[in-house]
């Protein structure tokens, strides 16, 4: 009896100790397998972090070089049209004393209105929002010389035809500068209000220099900004947080030359009465 009682105490015994160190070897081994678990899984997300920086560095390469084809295209299309300049010389040439007196009436009314509405845009105290309207405001008063000019032309066909091309050239155009718009937007992601935050106080303090700067100046900086935004869009030793700061400013600041330049380009676009009648 007594060496039943001590067997079963050994095997009690013998019990606890296995059951002891099979909770101590589970445990062990939970801890080293949640160890490589977080550790394989802080990996992995390194590597989509990785990933999904270089995505968005491919992506925003790719909006850039689009950008610039389309600069090149709004170029080429201007440059084009005045390669005959000769030939809108000519045509004008053949209109009645009269209409170009008209025209040239009409040319030094809308050049008077011109300056006066870009000299709003000089203020240091607007809006994004008041800019956007004197912009509009520009693009009516445009529009509305280039319907009278027209209607002076009249019935000559030679200079009716060049009329027609130009419109047909501004149409191309617009929709190459609609699509730069939408680039923009793409560049922006979620960071709309504080890239319009640092985007108007800078036109405020710019609002005088900028029309002093040529348009290959701008152009210059321009692509400047590009190559920054590429390096600090894969720098991935700073915190979101300064990046964000970081790109809201100088893609304010490359919006501020890009648009500059394009609100030029659309007045190259339209018909240089001085050039014809010189």
């Amino acid at each position: 009896m007594k060496n039943t009682k001590n067997i079963i105490l050994v095997g009690v015994s013998s019990l606890l100790i296995i059951s002891s160190l099979w909770a101590n070897a589970m445990y062990e081994w939970g801890t080293w397998s949640w160890k490589k678990l977080s550790t394989d899984w802080i990996k992995q997300a390194r590597m989509l972090y990785k990933e999904n920086v270089s995505e968005v560095k491919t992506m925003k390469t790719n909006l850039i070089q689009e950008n610039k084809q389309r600069k090149e295209q709004i170029k080429n299309n201007i440059e084009n049209f005045k390669e005959q300049a000769d030939a809108v010389k000519n045509a004008f040439s053949e209109l009645s004393e009269e209409t170009t007196d008209e025209l040239k009436v009409l040319r030094d009314l809308h050049l008077e209105n011109l300056a006066i509405i870009k000299e709003e845009l000089k203020s240091s105290e607007l809006t994004l929002e008041e800019r956007d309207e004197i912009k509009e405001e520009l693009e009516e008063l445009n529009s509305e010389y280039a319907e009278k000019v027209k209607e002076l032309v009249g019935e000559n066909e030679k200079a009716s035809t060049f009329l027609q091309e130009r419109e047909e050239l501004k149409e191309k155009n617009s929709e190459l500068r609609e699509e730069q718009k939408q680039s923009r937007n793409e560049f922006r992601e979620n960071r709309n209000e504080m890239i319009n935050k640092y985007k108007e106080n800078y036109l405020n303090k710019l609002s005088t220099a900028i029309p002093r700067i040529k348009s290959d100046k701008l152009e210059q900086v321009s692509d400047k900004i590009d190559a920054l935004l590429e390096k600090i869009e894969s720098n991935t030793k700073i915190t979101q947080e300064k990046k964000d700061k970081l790109l809201a400013q100088i893609i304010s600041l490359k919006e501020i030359m890009d648009e500059e330049v394009e609100l030029r380009e659309t007045e190259d676009e339209e018909l240089n009465l001085d050039e014809i009648f010189e």
